[in-house]
């Protein structure tokens, strides 16, 4: 399975990320949801911080240099949570 390609421009020069995420809410308060990110330099980063949906929907604007959707300002940073940022 080829997640991206090094002869984009964003494969060549370590840019490119991928965040995968399984959302199964199993109707409990303590629920936590897998998030894996794949990108150059990330080697077995585990994180131990409580990141929400909406740092995974401010996740792109942040990575881009925008503000963050709304509603999304304040949520835990993911980008920085595994050392992209």
């Amino acid at each position: 399975m080829r997640l991206g390609t090094r002869s984009g421009a964003s494969g060549r020069d370590g840019r490119l990320a991928v965040v995968i995420t399984f959302d199964e809410d199993d109707r409990h308060a303590g629920n936590h949801i897998l998030t894996v990110v794949v990108a150059k330099g990330l080697d077995h980063v585990v994180v131990g911080q409580r990141l929400t949906h909406a740092s995974l929907a401010a996740a792109p604007s942040r990575l881009v240099g925008l503000a963050p959707l709304r509603g999304t300002k304040g949520s835990p940073n993911l980008l920085v949570a595994f050392g992209l940022d």
